[in-house]
């Protein structure tokens, strides 16, 4: 409730601050990285168990915001999911990661609209590389809020508005809830 109620919201309203050049590049830096250390403070001990399945995180190629990279990954390793997070990755990278790991999903992160012919390249070098032929893509950002580009335009299977949307999807593709 922390993460989404009040540190996501904050990084929401830094964001915004920087775009209004009402705080300057070393207020936001300093004020993300003190949330992503709130984030790693809250981090719970995995337990050891059943790994419910594999997912990869990465924010698109090109792109600097990380914040709710690191958020899907918390909600997901508590939900019990193995999770490889990168957060600065080429698209080579990717491409070799996803022909090694069989990752259930792949999700993306992106801010920009100038960003997106790179998601849609990043996402198809995922489909076509994956040691999972049927390997599902989800990405997720606040260039999705209010945006009216679909999944099937981007190629990917899902967008997500936030950290416990991604984990809902992940949990009906593998299964794990019954869907309505």
């Amino acid at each position: 409730a922390v993460m989404m109620e009040l540190l996501a919201p904050s990084a929401r309203l830094m964001g915004e601050h920087w775009c209004q050049d009402r705080r300057d590049f070393i207020e936001v830096t300093l004020g993300l990285a003190r949330l992503q250390q709130l984030v790693r403070q809250f981090r719970l001990p995995v337990v050891g168990g059943e790994s419910r399945g594999h997912a990869f995180l990465a924010p698109v190629p090109g792109e600097q915001h990380t914040f709710g990279v690191r958020l899907v990954e918390e909600h997901l390793l508590r939900a019990g999911w193995q999770v490889t997070a990168i957060l600065r990755a080429s698209e080579g990278e990717i491409t070799r990661l996803v022909a090694a790991e069989d990752f259930d999903f792949v999700g993306f992160s992106v801010t920009a609209e100038r960003l997106l012919p790179d998601l849609r390249s990043a996402i198809r070098t995922v489909r076509s590389n994956s040691r999972n032929r049927n390997v599902r893509i989800i990405v997720g950002g606040v260039l999705f809020a209010g945006q009216s580009v679909s999944a099937a335009d981007l190629d990917a299977d899902a967008i997500v508005s936030d950290a416990q949307e991604a984990v809902a999807m992940a949990q009906e593709w593998s299964g794990l809830v019954e869907v309505e």
